[in-house]
């Protein structure tokens, strides 16, 4: 498990950035999914980034970086 609280996801093609919420834990073995426009709810492994649209669907690259600012992991 680790606590991400404080981490960034951010929206490569828009440079809009999704904050992980305080105390939000990620499971070992889990995944979760961040979603986003007018559709979007919350869920099992869902989080809600905003109800407007972000992601391109076209293949909007993604970067995440913990709380120093280190690129964990790039899609």
């Amino acid at each position: 498990d680790i606590n991400i609280t404080g981490w960034k996801l951010i929206s490569v093609e828009g440079n809009q950035t999704f904050n992980f919420p305080n105390g939000f834990t990620l499971k070992a073995g889990q995944t979760v999914q961040i979603v986003s426009g007018s559709k979007a709810s919350e869920g099992a492994g869902i989080l809600v980034w905003t109800k407007s649209n972000i992601w391109n669907n076209s293949g909007d690259k993604a970067d995440l970086y913990d709380t120093n600012g280190k690129l964990i992991s790039s899609k």
